[in-house]
C-alpha cells in the first residue's frame, strides 16, 4: 500500500513520481493517450494491490486536468474510484485505528534502561551493540502490543502490512486528514465533470549534453568575449588560445520510465595552463600542467590574490543551463580523442568549481591571469 504523507493527491512518492515523469514525457511529444498506456505498463502491470490501483487513476485524473487534456478513460476510472468510496474508506479506516497504534510503546523503559548501562562500559562494538539491543527489545515490545486482547483484527492486519510508515505518516492528525481528504476528491469530482479541453504548454529543465568523451582534449580561441560577465576584466584584442581535458562526464536519464529519452548532463573539465597566440598541439599539452587549484586567499601591499596548491588540478563544472545557445556559437578544435580512464577515487576526491557555458571563456582566461599574477606576486615575495 503507498504510504501517504498527507490528504493531498500528491503527498505520496506514487503522486509526486508520476507528475514528474507526466510532464516529461509530455514535453518530448508524446501524447495524453500515448503516456497511459506507458504509465499502465510501468504502474500497475505487476501491481495488484487495490489501494494502489485507485490511487493511480486518481493522480492521474488530477494531472490531466491541471494540464488541460483529460482522457475517456482517466475520466472514467477516477469517476468509477470516487463514486465507490473506497479511498475515502481506506482513510477512516487508517484514522479510526490510529487510537490504537498510538498505545504502542515505541521507546519502551528497559530500552532506557539499558543505554546507561552500555554507556558505562562501552565495548569496541558499542553501537552495533546499541543497535542490535534496540532491535530486539523492539521486537518483543511490538509482538507484546500485537497480542493485547482488545486490539481489533483491522490493527492487527494493519500492522502486518507495513506498521511504521503509516504510524509515522499520520501522526495524530489522521481524522484532521481524513475530513480534508473528502474535499480533494469532491474537489477532483467536480473539475472533472466540468472539464473543458485546454492542453497547457508544458516546459522541464534538462542540461544540453555536447556529446563529448572523457579524455577529450580541445582548444578555443578566446575572441568575441566582451559580452560575458568577465569582458570588462579582458583586451578587447585578446585573441589567444586556451585548451582543456574533459576530466569526466556523468550522464543521468531524465525519465526512470524510458532512459532513453534524454539525460541531464554533467561535464567537468582540467584546463591547461597555456593561453598564447598560437593554437596549440597535442604535444604541446602533453608536457604542460593543469590550471592548479586555488587554496587560500593572502594579502599584500596591493591587495588581495590567491595561493594556489602545487599538486591539484581545479576541475570545473562545466553547467549549460540556460547557456545552451551561447554554448553552441563557440567553436572548439579537438586535439585528442577521448582515451582516458580516471579511478572512482580520483572522481570522488575531486573538488569542482561550477562555470556557465555562456561565460566559459571569459571566467577561464580570467581565472588564468589571476593564476599567472599570483605567480608573479610569489616571485617578488621570494626576492
Amino acid at each position: 500500500i503507498m504510504a501517504q504523507h498527507g490528504p493531498d493527491l500528491f503527498s505520496n512518492d506514487l503522486g509526486y513520481y508520476m507528475r514528474e515523469e507526466y510532464k516529461k514525457l509530455s514535453y518530448f511529444g508524446f501524447d495524453p493517450e500515448q503516456i497511459i498506456r506507458i504509465f499502465k505498463t510501468h504502474f500497475l502491470r505487476n501491481n495488484n494491490d487495490r489501494n494502489d490501483h485507485n490511487l493511480f487513476w486518481l493522480i492521474l485524473a488530477r494531472i490531466q486536468v491541471n494540464y488541460g487534456v483529460l482522457c475517456e478513460e482517466v475520466k472514467n476510472e477516477a469517476l468509477k474510484v470516487i463514486d465507490s468510496g473506497e479511498d475515502i474508506q481506506q482513510w477512516k479506516q487508517y484514522s479510526d485505528i490510529e487510537n490504537h497504534l498510538f498505545s504502542y510503546p515505541a521507546i519502551s523503559q528497559e530500552l532506557i534502561e539499558t543505554i546507561p548501562k552500555l554507556l558505562s562500559e562501552p565495548s569496541e562494538h558499542f553501537e552495533n551493540d546499541l543497535v542490535d539491543m534496540f532491535k530486539k527489545i523492539e521486537k518483543a515490545k511490538l509482538e507484546e502490543f500485537q497480542n493485547q486482547d482488545n486490539l481489533p483484527d483491522e490493527v492487527h492486519r494493519y500492522l502486518k502490512q507495513s506498521y511504521m510508515s503509516k504510524i509515522m505518516v499520520f501522526g495524530l492528525d489522521g481524522k484532521k486528514y481524513y475530513m480534508k481528504r473528502i474535499q480533494v476528491l469532491d474537489k477532483l469530482k467536480k473539475d472533472i465533470e466540468n472539464f473543458s479541453y485546454d492542453p497547457k504548454k508544458l516546459s522541464i529543465k534538462i542540461d544540453f549534453d555536447p556529446k563529448w568523451k572523457i579524455g577529450d582534449i580541445y582548444t578555443i580561441r578566446l575572441d568575441d568575449i566582451q559580452q560575458s560577465h568577465f569582458g570588462k576584466y579582458l583586451d578587447p584584442n585578446d585573441t589567444k588560445y586556451i585548451a582543456f581535458e574533459v576530466f569526466n562526464i556523468i550522464r543521468k536519464p531524465i525519465s526512470t520510465i524510458l532512459p532513453e529519452l534524454a539525460y541531464n548532463t554533467t561535464v567537468y573539465i582540467k584546463v591547461f595552463l597555456y593561453l598564447d597566440d598560437k593554437k596549440p598541439t597535442l604535444e604541446q599539452l602533453v608536457n604542460i600542467d593543469y590550471m592548479p587549484r586555488m587554496i587560500s586567499n593572502f594579502f599584500v601591499s596591493n591587495g588581495p590574490h590567491e595561493r594556489y596548491s602545487n599538486h591539484n588540478p581545479q576541475i570545473y563544472d562545466l553547467s549549460f543551463y540556460n547557456s545552451v545557445r551561447a554554448f553552441n556559437k563557440l567553436k572548439f578544435i579537438q586535439l585528442r580523442v577521448g582515451n582516458m580512464e580516471y579511478s572512482e577515487d580520483e572522481i570522488n576526491t575531486s573538488e569542482t568549481r561550477l562555470v556557465f557555458a555562456k561565460d566559459f571563456q571569459g571566467t577561464l582566461i580570467y581565472e588564468m591571469k589571476k593564476y599567472l599574477k599570483s605567480l608573479e606576486i610569489n616571485r617578488e615575495m621570494k626576492q
